[in-house]
């Protein structure tokens, strides 16, 4: 902040090709920091959060525009973890009946309600 002070007191006494080139380098480094600063957020994101675990990425069925591409065997995974049917013929039909199913007879959620019983 001490350098706008100056250089605002100092505006009058300064060309404008020197004004240009220092606030170019001000937000020169302003920008990297902010950018340097996402990049590590990111990068300790990655090395912290569960990327890989088996669980989370199965799960990715119950998003809609995901259901055509899950495979049974993330399914069955799910189902072996959490026991939810015992028949594993139900299962696969269950998985096929919501592959197949059109995307406006899946019913529409709003965010800002989810958390409302």
């Amino acid at each position: 902040m001490k350098a706008r002070t100056v250089l605002a007191d100092n505006q009058d006494n300064l060309e404008p090709s020197t004004l240009h080139r220092i606030y170019s380098v001000m937000f020169f480094i302003f920008y990297s920091s902010k950018r340097e600063f996402y990049a590590t957020m990111v990068k300790n994101m990655v090395n912290k959060f569960p990327l890989d675990n088996e669980l989370l990425n199965g799960i990715s069925i119950v998003h809609p525009g995901n259901r055509e591409a899950s495979s049974f065997e993330n399914v069955a995974k799910i189902n072996k973890r959490f026991n939810i049917v015992q028949n594993v013929d139900q299962l696969q039909e269950e998985l096929v009946n919501l592959q197949l199913t059109d995307n406006e007879d899946i019913p529409h959620f709003e965010l800002d309600k989810l958390d409302q019983f």
